[in-house]
């Protein structure tokens, strides 16, 4: 859900809710008046901020597949099946389905493939299998963090 400006915050900006007359400094009384204005241009901001933090992929609407718990929206479908995959490959490690999905892992992500999400803190390794290292490059500035598979 996007940044909104709620009922809250703009019943404290403004003028409206001072006296007739205010006592206050003429740079006060500019803030207020200026407050209901910077309220708006703070709230764009962030709005903006949250769009391009989003990937296409979150805002597609999509069915959740059965046994796949996420948002009904392609992104946390697309991330949800990474883990499941990712929590098979790596308990496939002394399983007999190990080359089947050692297999799926390459097909999807084949060595040299770049994964990007928007949480700092998932690791492709544990997740997905095979070796990922973090990737950068000149000129990003999506906000999301890339890693690249090298084995």
């Amino acid at each position: 859900m996007f940044t909104t400006i709620t009922d809250l915050e703009r019943s404290r900006v403004g003028v409206s809710q001072l006296p007739d007359a205010p006592d206050m400094t003429s740079t006060d009384l500019k803030r207020q008046f200026d407050s209901t204005g910077n309220l708006a241009i703070d709230k764009f901001i962030l709005h903006i901020d949250e769009i391009t933090a989003d990937t296409a992929a979150d805002n597609i609407g999509a069915v959740v597949p059965d046994g796949v718990t996420a948002a009904p929206r392609l992104q946390p479908i697309l991330n949800a099946i990474a883990v499941i995959l990712g929590n098979l490959s790596t308990a496939s490690h002394t399983h007999e389905n190990k080359a089947v999905l050692d297999d799926i892992l390459n097909v999807i992500y084949p060595v040299g493939s770049i994964f990007s999400t928007v949480n700092s803190l998932y690791d492709p390794s544990a997740n997905l299998g095979g070796t990922w290292e973090a990737y950068t490059w000149t000129g990003d500035t999506s906000g999301l963090y890339h890693f690249v598979r090298i084995s």
